[in-house]
Protein backbone atom coordinates (compact mmCIF):
# COMPACT_ATOMS: atom_id res chain seq x y z
CA UNK A 1 0.00 0.00 0.00
CA UNK A 2 0.96 3.86 -0.90
CA UNK A 3 0.19 6.34 0.95
CA UNK A 4 -0.67 9.36 -1.06
CA UNK A 5 1.21 12.46 -1.06
CA UNK A 6 -0.68 14.65 0.62
CA UNK A 7 0.84 18.00 1.56
CA UNK A 8 -1.78 19.63 4.09
CA UNK A 9 -1.79 16.47 6.12
CA UNK A 10 2.17 15.53 6.72
CA UNK A 11 4.02 17.98 8.18
CA UNK A 12 6.55 15.91 9.43
CA UNK A 13 7.25 14.81 5.51
CA UNK A 14 7.42 18.35 4.37
CA UNK A 15 9.40 19.96 7.42
CA UNK A 16 11.86 16.73 6.32
CA UNK A 17 11.68 17.46 2.77
CA UNK A 18 12.85 21.11 3.21
CA UNK A 19 15.43 20.62 5.63
CA UNK A 20 16.62 18.13 2.80
CA UNK A 21 16.31 21.51 0.81
CA UNK A 22 18.43 23.68 2.90
CA UNK A 23 16.35 25.07 5.36
CA UNK A 24 18.64 24.28 8.24
CA UNK A 25 16.16 26.14 10.58
CA UNK A 26 13.19 23.77 9.49
CA UNK A 27 11.32 22.73 12.70
CA UNK A 28 8.11 21.04 13.33
CA UNK A 29 5.57 22.33 16.15
CA UNK A 30 4.25 20.03 17.65
CA UNK A 31 1.32 19.96 20.69
CA UNK A 32 0.37 17.02 23.07
CA UNK A 33 -2.28 17.13 25.71
CA UNK A 34 0.74 16.25 28.55
CA UNK A 35 3.09 19.21 28.10
CA UNK A 36 1.25 22.05 25.46
CA UNK A 37 3.16 23.31 22.56
CA UNK A 38 6.47 22.57 21.97
CA UNK A 39 9.10 22.68 18.89
CA UNK A 40 10.76 19.87 17.25
CA UNK A 41 13.54 20.71 14.74
CA UNK A 42 14.16 18.64 11.70
CA UNK A 43 17.71 18.11 11.98
CA UNK A 44 16.75 15.85 15.12
CA UNK A 45 15.98 12.99 12.39
CA UNK A 46 19.14 13.76 10.42
CA UNK A 47 21.45 13.00 13.38
CA UNK A 48 24.19 10.11 13.45
CA UNK A 49 26.72 8.83 15.43
CA UNK A 50 27.63 10.64 18.91
CA UNK A 51 24.56 13.09 18.02
CA UNK A 52 22.24 10.24 18.87
CA UNK A 53 20.89 9.84 22.35
CA UNK A 54 22.56 6.88 23.99
CA UNK A 55 19.29 4.99 24.83
CA UNK A 56 19.26 5.41 20.17
CA UNK A 57 23.09 4.08 19.84
CA UNK A 58 22.22 1.48 22.44
CA UNK A 59 19.33 0.10 20.07
CA UNK A 60 22.00 0.12 17.05
CA UNK A 61 24.36 -1.78 18.98
CA UNK A 62 21.84 -4.66 20.04
CA UNK A 63 20.58 -4.66 15.99
CA UNK A 64 21.42 -7.85 14.38
CA UNK A 65 20.33 -10.25 11.14
CA UNK A 66 17.41 -8.77 8.98
CA UNK A 67 16.31 -5.38 10.35
CA UNK A 68 12.72 -3.20 10.00
CA UNK A 69 13.13 0.25 10.85
CA UNK A 70 9.59 1.11 11.81
CA UNK A 71 8.78 4.56 11.80
CA UNK A 72 11.84 5.40 10.49
CA UNK A 73 11.77 9.50 9.66
CA UNK A 74 14.55 10.75 7.73
CA UNK A 75 16.12 7.25 7.84
CA UNK A 76 19.01 7.98 10.08
CA UNK A 77 19.11 4.74 12.18
CA UNK A 78 18.43 2.61 8.84
CA UNK A 79 21.19 4.36 7.10
CA UNK A 80 23.47 4.10 9.99
CA UNK A 81 23.10 -0.07 9.71
CA UNK A 82 23.15 0.40 6.19
CA UNK A 83 26.44 1.68 6.12
CA UNK A 84 27.52 -1.27 8.80
CA UNK A 85 26.48 -3.99 5.61
CA UNK A 86 23.11 -4.72 7.66
CA UNK A 87 20.03 -6.27 5.27
CA UNK A 88 17.62 -2.72 6.64
CA UNK A 89 14.16 -2.03 5.57
CA UNK A 90 12.82 1.53 6.22
CA UNK A 91 9.17 1.69 6.93
CA UNK A 92 7.24 4.98 7.50
CA UNK A 93 3.95 5.98 7.01
CA UNK A 94 4.72 9.92 5.83
CA UNK A 95 5.09 10.37 2.10
CA UNK A 96 7.45 13.02 2.36
CA UNK A 97 9.82 10.92 4.95
CA UNK A 98 9.94 8.11 2.69
CA UNK A 99 11.23 10.34 -0.44
CA UNK A 100 13.97 11.65 2.03
CA UNK A 101 14.49 8.71 2.48
CA UNK A 102 14.97 7.38 -0.93
CA UNK A 103 17.06 10.57 -1.86
CA UNK A 104 19.67 9.67 0.68
CA UNK A 105 20.26 6.37 -0.43
CA UNK A 106 18.08 4.14 1.93
CA UNK A 107 18.00 1.40 -0.33
CA UNK A 108 14.23 -0.71 0.63
CA UNK A 109 11.66 2.06 1.99
CA UNK A 110 8.42 0.86 2.55
CA UNK A 111 5.50 3.76 3.06
CA UNK A 112 3.18 2.22 5.06
CA UNK A 113 1.49 1.83 8.94
CA UNK A 114 2.07 -0.86 11.08
CA UNK A 115 -1.53 -1.91 11.06
CA UNK A 116 -0.82 -2.80 7.29
CA UNK A 117 1.81 -5.67 8.82
CA UNK A 118 2.44 -8.29 7.95
CA UNK A 119 3.44 -7.43 4.42
CA UNK A 120 2.12 -9.50 1.59
CA UNK A 121 4.16 -12.47 0.16
CA UNK A 122 6.35 -11.61 -2.72
CA UNK A 123 5.61 -8.01 -2.06
CA UNK A 124 7.60 -5.37 -4.15
CA UNK A 125 8.95 -2.77 -2.19
CA UNK A 126 8.17 0.95 -2.99
CA UNK A 127 10.59 2.12 -4.87
CA UNK A 128 11.54 -0.70 -6.75
CA UNK A 129 11.05 -2.92 -10.20
CA UNK A 130 8.57 -5.66 -10.26
CA UNK A 131 11.48 -7.23 -11.93
CA UNK A 132 13.94 -6.79 -9.53
CA UNK A 133 13.75 -10.21 -7.31
CA UNK A 134 16.44 -9.24 -4.84
CA UNK A 135 14.69 -6.25 -3.45
CA UNK A 136 10.79 -8.68 -3.01
CA UNK A 137 9.84 -9.31 0.62
CA UNK A 138 10.87 -12.95 1.37
CA UNK A 139 7.90 -15.64 1.33
CA UNK A 140 7.49 -15.53 5.41
CA UNK A 141 8.55 -11.73 5.43
CA UNK A 142 10.64 -12.14 8.32
CA UNK A 143 12.74 -9.74 10.20
CA UNK A 144 15.18 -10.67 13.05
CA UNK A 145 15.16 -7.19 14.63
CA UNK A 146 12.12 -4.82 14.39
CA UNK A 147 13.74 -1.27 15.58
CA UNK A 148 11.55 1.34 16.86
CA UNK A 149 13.12 4.10 18.18
CA UNK A 150 12.14 8.14 19.30
CA UNK A 151 9.52 6.87 21.54
CA UNK A 152 8.63 4.06 19.12
CA UNK A 153 5.93 2.90 21.74
CA UNK A 154 4.18 5.58 20.88
CA UNK A 155 3.56 4.31 17.39
CA UNK A 156 0.44 1.89 19.18
CA UNK A 157 -1.25 4.84 20.37
CA UNK A 158 -2.92 3.67 23.27
CA UNK A 159 -2.56 0.65 25.97
CA UNK A 160 -5.58 -1.01 24.52
CA UNK A 161 -3.90 -1.25 21.28
CA UNK A 162 -0.56 -2.20 22.75
CA UNK A 163 -1.58 -6.21 21.90
CA UNK A 164 -2.02 -5.33 17.93
CA UNK A 165 1.19 -3.60 17.83
CA UNK A 166 2.47 -6.70 19.66
CA UNK A 167 0.56 -8.64 17.29
CA UNK A 168 1.86 -6.86 14.20
CA UNK A 169 5.61 -7.10 15.22
CA UNK A 170 5.08 -10.73 15.85
CA UNK A 171 3.90 -11.28 12.38
CA UNK A 172 7.14 -9.97 11.00
CA UNK A 173 9.95 -11.37 13.28
CA UNK A 174 11.87 -14.60 12.67
CA UNK A 175 11.88 -17.18 15.42
CA UNK A 176 13.82 -15.70 18.29
CA UNK A 177 13.33 -12.02 16.95
CA UNK A 178 13.76 -9.13 18.79
CA UNK A 179 11.83 -5.73 18.66
CA UNK A 180 13.74 -2.92 19.87
CA UNK A 181 11.49 0.41 21.23
CA UNK A 182 12.09 3.02 23.67
CA UNK A 183 9.55 4.96 25.93
CA UNK A 184 10.07 6.79 28.83
CA UNK A 185 7.81 7.08 32.29
CA UNK A 186 6.23 10.75 32.29
CA UNK A 187 4.67 10.88 35.84
CA UNK A 188 7.26 13.15 36.57
CA UNK A 189 4.68 16.06 34.65
CA UNK A 190 2.20 15.48 37.98
CA UNK A 191 4.39 15.31 40.45
CA UNK A 192 7.43 17.22 40.32
CA UNK A 193 6.59 21.03 41.18
CA UNK A 194 9.19 22.00 38.06
CA UNK A 195 6.39 20.83 35.62
CA UNK A 196 3.52 20.44 36.97
CA UNK A 197 1.10 23.45 37.20
CA UNK A 198 2.91 24.98 34.32
CA UNK A 199 0.89 26.95 31.87
CA UNK A 200 0.66 26.51 28.40
CA UNK A 201 1.06 28.97 25.70
CA UNK A 202 -2.59 28.90 24.34
CA UNK A 203 -3.17 32.24 23.23
CA UNK A 204 0.32 31.12 20.28
CA UNK A 205 -1.73 28.59 18.85
CA UNK A 206 -2.93 28.50 15.20
CA UNK A 207 -6.72 28.50 14.10
CA UNK A 208 -9.12 25.84 15.03
CA UNK A 209 -6.15 23.74 17.04
CA UNK A 210 -7.04 22.86 21.06
CA UNK A 211 -7.52 25.90 23.29
CA UNK A 212 -7.00 24.36 26.80
CA UNK A 213 -4.24 24.31 28.89
CA UNK A 214 -2.27 21.33 28.92
CA UNK A 215 -3.31 19.43 32.08
CA UNK A 216 -1.48 18.75 34.88
CA UNK A 217 -3.43 16.51 36.95
CA UNK A 218 -3.58 12.86 36.72
CA UNK A 219 -6.34 11.45 34.32
CA UNK A 220 -7.30 8.17 36.29
CA UNK A 221 -10.06 7.06 34.01
CA UNK A 222 -7.29 6.64 31.21
CA UNK A 223 -5.85 2.96 31.08
CA UNK A 224 -2.43 4.80 31.62
CA UNK A 225 -1.45 8.42 32.83
CA UNK A 226 1.15 8.05 29.24
CA UNK A 227 -1.82 7.88 27.15
CA UNK A 228 -2.03 11.61 25.61
CA UNK A 229 -3.30 13.52 22.38
CA UNK A 230 -0.86 14.51 19.72
CA UNK A 231 -0.69 17.35 16.65
CA UNK A 232 2.10 18.26 14.61
CA UNK A 233 2.23 21.53 12.18
CA UNK A 234 4.54 22.61 9.75
CA UNK A 235 3.40 26.32 7.52
CA UNK A 236 -0.28 24.82 6.33
CA UNK A 237 0.47 21.20 7.02
CA UNK A 238 -1.52 19.46 9.90
CA UNK A 239 -1.72 16.30 11.14
CA UNK A 240 -4.82 16.81 13.43
CA UNK A 241 -5.01 15.14 16.79
CA UNK A 242 -3.53 11.44 17.06
CA UNK A 243 -3.35 9.46 19.78
CA UNK A 244 0.32 8.90 21.54
CA UNK A 245 1.48 6.87 24.12
CA UNK A 246 4.35 6.94 27.09
CA UNK A 247 4.81 4.28 29.26
CA UNK A 248 6.65 3.18 32.50
CA UNK A 249 8.85 0.11 32.03
CA UNK A 250 6.80 -2.15 34.87
CA UNK A 251 3.62 -1.35 32.93
CA UNK A 252 5.39 -2.39 29.57
CA UNK A 253 6.43 -5.68 30.78
CA UNK A 254 3.20 -6.45 32.30
CA UNK A 255 1.30 -5.62 29.77
CA UNK A 256 4.14 -7.47 27.59
CA UNK A 257 3.22 -10.68 29.62
CA UNK A 258 -0.36 -10.70 29.11
CA UNK A 259 0.26 -10.60 25.18
CA UNK A 260 3.04 -13.82 25.58
CA UNK A 261 5.82 -11.64 25.40
CA UNK A 262 9.09 -11.20 27.62
CA UNK A 263 10.24 -7.58 28.49
CA UNK A 264 13.98 -6.28 29.40
CA UNK A 265 14.86 -3.37 29.97
CA UNK A 266 18.72 -2.90 28.27
CA UNK A 267 19.20 0.95 29.76
CA UNK A 268 17.74 3.87 31.11
CA UNK A 269 18.56 7.58 31.02
CA UNK A 270 18.63 10.04 33.74
CA UNK A 271 15.59 11.76 32.07
CA UNK A 272 12.95 8.29 32.64
CA UNK A 273 13.66 7.08 29.07
CA UNK A 274 14.83 3.04 28.53
CA UNK A 275 15.22 1.03 25.63
CA UNK A 276 13.71 -2.17 25.78
CA UNK A 277 13.77 -5.59 24.36
CA UNK A 278 10.68 -7.82 23.58
CA UNK A 279 10.86 -11.02 22.62
CA UNK A 280 7.48 -13.21 21.73
CA UNK A 281 7.51 -16.36 23.91
CA UNK A 282 8.29 -19.42 22.19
Amino acid sequence: MHYPENADTDPLGQALLAYQKGARHAAVRTWSSLEGWDRLPASRFFRAGAAMPMVERMAMRQARGRVLDLGAGAGCHALSLQRRGMDVVAMDQSPGACRVMRARGIREVRCVAWQKLPFASGETLSGTSPSDASLRVDAAGRFDTVLSLMNGLGLAGRVRTVPDFLGAMASVLSPGGQLLLDSADVQYLFVDPAFAGGASDKDDEPAGGPVAAAPRYMDLSKDHYGECSYRMVYGKADSGLFPWLFMDFPSLADLAKDCGWTAERLYEDAFFGYLARLRPQA
